[in-house]
């Protein structure tokens, strides 16, 4: 609905502290929104703080393969795939 509100709410959430669920949100915001190099920065920490096996307890490869079945956002949800799953 609304990324920007999103990224606000994310964003206060981890002004707080370290939270796994809204850095990896934060991360797909941006990337839904068209924020390519925001959401390569963002995939980049959370993965940096919270670690693949996080991200795959909390559904990041369905969120990005969602987005790459779906269109626009293809090209950059694939490049961030293989780069944290590359034997997918």
């Amino acid at each position: 609905g609304r990324p920007e509100e999103a990224i606000e709410q994310y964003r206060f959430v981890l002004s707080r502290g370290p939270h796994s669920i809204a850095q990896f949100n934060l991360a797909l915001c941006h990337l839904a929104s068209g924020a390519y190099a925001r959401a390569g920065t963002a995939y980049e920490a959370a993965f940096g703080r919270h670690g693949v096996a996080e991200a795959e307890r909390l559904g990041v490869p369905g969120h990005l393969a969602l987005l790459i079945s779906r269109g626009p956002h293809a090209a950059a949800a694939r490049e961030i795939q293989r780069r944290y799953w590359p034997e997918d």
